[in-house]
């Protein structure tokens, strides 16, 4: 079944996945290299390329940190009122129940 989404909901699933997505790579890159040897080869490439060692740097986080405030505070009705609608939903609901919702229902988030 396929179905057209409201501009303002795909972009702010889009913009809270990149927000989920930087705060993973924050907390990968701030562990200060104690990940172990079993980690995955896209989880350690992530964070080396923000930080280049393990640990990251201060610049990369402080980039990040930026990445994530532009998304928070973003004014736009698209992009910052859709990610901050679609936040509200996953931390009320998680982002499996959010999606499902959204899959029954396109035309609209669920109610919380």
């Amino acid at each position: 079944m396929a179905f057209i989404l409201p501009t303002y909901i795909e972009e702010g699933l889009c913009q809270y996945v990149s927000y989920e997505y930087l705060e993973h790579v924050k907390a990968r890159s701030t562990a200060g290299g104690s990940s172990s040897s079993s980690s995955s080869s896209s989880s350690s490439s992530s964070s080396s390329a923000v930080g280049g060692a393990a640990g990251g740097s201060e610049w990369a986080v402080k980039l990040l940190d930026y990445y994530k405030y532009q998304i928070e505070s973003d004014p736009s009705d698209i992009y910052g009122r859709g990610y901050r609608e679609v936040r509200s939903c996953c931390s009320q609901l998680g982002l499996q129940i959010t999606l499902e919702e959204i899959k029954m229902e396109p035309t609209r988030l669920p109610a919380v």
